[in-house]
């Protein structure tokens, strides 16, 4: 999960990793009104091979109860920051590297 992480805090966005149990569930919301709700996750074989369930919905009453699950979510995690991931061990950080190089065969 980290092996490429640095790069999208660098781009701007900011990220959080969850505490407590696993959680599969994707969750967005843009502009108050469009929502997404799923569990792929953005690679080829979540969205090819395996059997996920995604849904976008346009709906602003639906947007809040997302935007308010989201906050939830972020109340409760920590926040992943460049020094953190920066911390982390040389060679645990070559083999995230590595298994994200073989992850489409995974």
């Amino acid at each position: 999960m980290t092996a490429q992480i640095d790069q999208v805090i660098r781009s701007g966005c900011r990220v959080w990793r969850a505490t407590g149990n696993f959680n599969h569930s994707k969750l967005i919301t843009i502009d108050g009104a469009w929502s997404y709700v799923g569990s792929s996750n953005m690679d080829p074989r979540s969205l090819r091979l395996n059997f996920e369930l995604d849904i976008e919905i346009y709906c602003r009453e639906t947007s809040r109860t997302v935007a308010n699950l989201i906050d939830q979510e972020i109340e409760h995690a920590e926040a992943v920051n460049l020094d953190e991931l920066a911390s982390i061990p040389f060679r645990k950080r070559l083999r995230n590297r590595i298994i994200w190089l073989a992850s489409p065969y995974l």
